[in-house]
């Protein structure tokens, strides 16, 4: 046969693949062309097709010596189904979480309308059952990925772009992302969710950015400046400072970084106080919250004193209780102030002071109350104290109108300390500037997660009428916790000799003898003294890595408790595996997660929050949790990275939370910087029936003379005092 050198387009699905080199993309594949009975054999560099596609290939028939006849395919595009039964096995095939019954469901309601919908229209799939809005638009960008050209999906390949980011990428610039992304990737660390500075970094790389590039040395600095805040808690970096750590991260000199530092000044995303160097959001964020919270405090009641006093004693005496001098004046300074704190540890009166003040405004100020905590655990513990309803701070705002204040008169707002800047700044736009704010909380816990001592700054400044509650009760002079935490707190050694059944030390020395008194503890002696399930008990550590840090004690608890059984589905998602049944916390603030609480639905999961994974459903590709406060929220399989197994847990995660025993490893300070008197005293304080200490006295005994606090730099002390 004479070769036909015409080229020609020819259209069909493919059978089956001869041979497909993954480096280079060259494959070798059978096609059965539309309206014919034999396949043809195709070559062609297309090292993502695969068997049962669609395509359309462009090229020419040509006779090898050995082989015979072959399509030679210049171009080889993957093509869209055209009939109701190919689009039903296209979804199962390409669409992660779409399974026989999702798939099913879809194509009967759209037909051939079906691709149109998933790309243009997905909030409509969400109105079938079983399909969440957060699940379509994943879907959508999956179809995104498929249908782009064989360029586009190397260019993204080689980058290492998530179909998500892709999706996102293609929104933001358009047909013009490849030109973007080449002249400068960094500014994908603002545009595209996931995307940080590293990332951008390697990808630049990639495409030949050189290292002294302006656009990296200025991405750098925003990094390191960034890194502080998220690591360290800080709000600002002194010029030095972030001038040598840039130097070093970036392998540049003091020159590149000086005029990043400059150019990211005048470009109005760094300001320079007093050589301190701030992101503008920080900047902005302590300015605005030292002005608004100087605008509520003008008014103070000119009520008369005794008047309010006699009043406090009323309430008391209709509620049965009798409060101490410092928690009357607690209340009677709520009475008088727009904005004030109360602050005070554990045993010493607080939820008695803020019943008091409640029931005070109710009778005697006829005011509206919002009850408000950080994270969910610290909200359902306020309602379960006050008796009255309790939200997150997150979750009241998101219910809400950017343009809305909180609709009340006063609104209190427990565990302060957990309350970094970024979230005090954002909770106070949502409040008018006549509303009355009380905040509680005890200053002396580890500062919040997130930058900023806002607590501690509040009330250094001395501009905010502050409480301090510190006589501990007779009740809670019987408890060993509290006796013992407030001892922590005075830097006084703990005794660790006795017996109680509330607070117990067991001495050992080495990490395995540890475990193993770890393991009998969570999985037989306190569920057996306390008449409770194992999971009520809760692992709090000082650290992630080692033999006692949470990653490890999660495996082992997991395996112990929670072992794989043929009836129980489970996924592995890096080195972790999620099984039914296990316990598990949301670690990031998530405002699009949708759950269900009966006929209620809603959006939004926030960090700290936990629960147990109900169920696995492996052909929809979900997680189902069932959280502690009753709502059930269902996670793609991709979205479990914002899960993690719960049986242990940081310190620093269990603020706002309250478990009935507590156990805490302390053998030995890996990090000891970490291992100080905060540290250990909040880990106390989540204890309410039992806590035990394993470990050595030594350990203790340097936790409680550590008394090196983080040390942020914030400014919000000194934004108050100003003009004052």
């Amino acid at each position: 046969m004479v070769d036909n050198i015409v080229n020609q387009t020819i259209e069909g699905v493919v059978t089956s693949i001869i041979y497909k080199n993954e480096e280079n993309g060259y494959v070798v594949f059978h096609m059965l062309p539309d309206g014919q009975l034999m396949d043809i054999c195709v070559t062609g560099t297309a090292g993502y097709i695969e068997t049962d596609d669609i395509i359309s290939i462009q090229g020419h028939y040509e006779t090898h010596k050995k082989y015979g006849e072959q399509f030679k395919a210049d171009v080889i595009i993957k093509q869209l189904p055209k009939r109701e039964q190919d689009i039903k096995k296209y979804l199962i095939k390409n669409i992660k979480g779409v399974g026989e019954k999702t798939a099913t469901r879809i194509v009967k309601e759209y037909g051939m309308d079906t691709f149109n919908v998933i790309a243009e229209h997905p909030e409509e799939l969400s109105k079938l059952s079983k399909i969440s809005l957060k699940k379509a638009k994943k879907m959508a960008e999956q179809f995104s990925k498929l249908n782009m050209s064989r360029q586009e999906q190397m260019f993204f390949i080689r980058l290492g772009i998530s179909d998500k980011q892709i999706a996102e990428i293609k929104k933001k610039y358009e047909n013009d992302y490849m030109k973007k992304i080449n002249e400068n990737p960094y500014c994908l660390i603002d545009d595209i969710s996931g995307i940080g500075f590293q990332k951008a970094d390697n990808i630049a790389k990639l495409i030949g950015v050189p290292e002294d590039s302006p656009f990296r040395i200025r991405a750098g600095v925003e990094y390191v400046m960034e890194q502080a805040a998220v690591l360290r808690g800080h709000v600002y970096l002194p010029y030095e400072e972030l001038s040598k750590q840039t130097e070093k991260e970036l392998n540049t000199d003091e020159k590149s970084v000086r005029d990043a530092v400059e150019s990211l000044i005048n470009y109005k995303r760094l300001v320079n106080s007093d050589d301190n160097i701030y992101l503008s959001k920080y900047y902005r964020y302590e300015c605005e919250c030292a002005d608004k919270i100087k605008r509520m405090m003008k008014g103070r009641s000119a009520a008369d004193v005794s008047t309010i006093r006699n009043r406090v004693i009323s309430v008391e005496v209709d509620n049965n209780k009798t409060l101490d001098e410092s928690q009357r004046k607690a209340v009677i300074e709520a009475a008088l102030n727009r904005v004030m704190i109360i602050t005070g540890g554990p045993g010493v009166g607080k939820t008695t002071t803020l019943d008091i003040i409640i029931k005070y405004i109710e009778k005697y100020e006829k005011s509206d109350i919002v009850l408000l905590a950080p994270t969910g655990k610290a909200a359902k513990r306020m309602s379960e104290q006050t008796k009255r309803e309790a939200s997150t701070i997150h979750r009241l705002i998101a219910s809400m109108g950017d343009e809305e204040y909180i609709d009340t008169d006063v609104i209190i707002v427990d565990e302060m300390s957990m309350v970094d800047i970024s979230l005090f700044y954002t909770l106070l736009q949502y409040i008018a500037d006549g509303t009355k704010l009380i905040m509680v909380g005890d200053v002396d816990q580890i500062p919040s997660v997130g930058p900023g001592l806002v607590l501690r700054d509040l009330i250094d400044s001395g501009v905010v009428p502050t409480a301090r509650l510190t006589k501990i009760h007779r009740q809670a002079e019987e408890n060993h916790i509290v006796t013992n935490a407030h001892r922590i707190n005075k830097s006084m050694m703990i005794e660790l000799n006795g017996n109680n059944k509330d607070f117990f030390f067991s001495n050992r020395t080495t990490e395995d003898s540890a475990l193993a008194t770890i393991i009998k503890l969570y999985t037989d002696i306190y569920p057996r003294n306390l008449n409770i399930s194992p999971t009520d008990v809760q692992i709090l550590c000082p650290m992630k890595k080692g033999k006692l840090g949470t990653i490890e004690l999660n495996r082992i608890i997991q395996h112990t408790i929670n072992p794989p059984e043929p009836s129980k589905n489970e996924i592995k998602k890096g080195d972790i595996i999620f099984r039914e049944g296990d316990k598990v916390m949301h670690i990031k603030n998530d405002y699009a997660l949708e759950w269900t609480n009966g006929n209620e639905q809603g959006q939004g999961v926030f960090n700290g929050e936990t629960g147990f994974i109900e169920r696995i459903d492996k052909e929809n590709e979900m997680v189902i949790v069932k959280l502690d406060d009753g709502r059930v929220a269902e996670y793609d399989f991709e979205d479990t990275v914002e899960l993690m197994l719960a049986y242990a847990i940081t310190i620093h995660k269990s603020q706002g939370s309250e478990f009935p025993a507590v156990i805490i490893p302390v053998v030995k300070s890996g990090v000891p910087q970490l291992y100080n008197k905060n540290l250990l005293y909040t880990a106390v304080t989540r204890a309410k029936t039992s806590l035990a200490l394993i470990g050595t006295e030594e350990t203790v005994r340097r936790m409680i003379k550590n008394k090196s606090a983080e040390k942020r730099n914030t400014s919000l002390k000194k934004r108050l005092t100003e003009n004052m």
